[in-house]
């Protein structure tokens, strides 16, 4: 009894996952084998086990993480090349966004070092420091070997990575949106005889902006598998 009582199902399930992202098993792919060890463990519930036995006899019988992961690779050799590729897209696109994050706020952060005795270079070093701040990050994520970890996490809001790129296409697209509100705004202040030639520099601006977080989401979605065609 005092066992059944100290087992909690969603630490195992966390830890399970753990497990398979380590192996190189997709969230996508993650999600299904959860699902199916939720319908044995089901299953074996209904038979008279606890809850923790049945957990334990349904992941027995899906099969260690290393021959999971084995499986799906022989199923499919080049997506492990396909699921480095996604997330290198995906964390540069992250880069982007905290550089682009970081430089409307720039002029305030600025104001905020300068009143705190941050002046002249070592200001500028602050600054730049901060906007770098993403790429030591990754670097030691992946020392330490708990970068697929942090990406597995990543997914977990999504069944699939389409799903997980599509959210990543409408950030960019409420990013070039923010971006385009702040230009007209400064055009709308600078208030230039030459109208014209203002909005073509927005325009221009914009695609400046937009072209590397949209090869970054297209690339996401070319490489992320499309789902299977329904079984009849």
């Amino acid at each position: 009894m005092g066992t059944q009582n100290s087992f909690d199902l969603n630490q195992e399930l966390a830890r399970w996952r753990s497990e398979l992202a380590e192996q190189g098993v997709r969230a996508a792919e993650a999600n299904e084998l959860e699902s199916h060890l939720h319908e044995s463990a089901a299953d074996l519930q209904k038979r008279g086990l606890n809850e923790e036995e049945a957990f334990w006899i349904a992941r027995h019988r899906l099969g260690s993480a290393p021959d999971l992961a084995e499986q799906f690779a022989q199923a499919d050799p080049a997506r492990v090349w396909r699921e480095r590729i996604f997330w290198a897209a995906a964390l540069t696109l992250g880069c982007l966004f905290w550089m682009q994050i970081w430089g409307l706020g720039i002029n305030w952060v600025t104001d905020l070092l300068g009143s705190v005795g941050l002046q002249g270079t070592w200001n500028y070093l602050a600054r730049q420091l901060v906007t770098l701040l993403p790429l030591p990050i990754i670097a030691i994520l992946v020392a330490r070997g708990s970068l697929l970890k942090i990406c597995a996490v990543l997914m977990r809001p999504f069944r699939t990575q389409r799903q997980f790129a599509t959210a990543s296409a409408l950030t960019v697209a409420c990013m070039l949106g923010v971006m385009g509100l702040n230009l007209w705004h400064w055009s709308v202040k600078t208030a230039q005889a030459d109208q014209v030639a203002v909005n073509v520099d927005i325009l221009g601006s914009l695609v400046v902006y937009a072209v590397w977080p949209v090869t970054l989401v297209v690339i996401m979605f070319g490489i992320a598998p499309r789902r299977r065609p329904a079984e009849a």
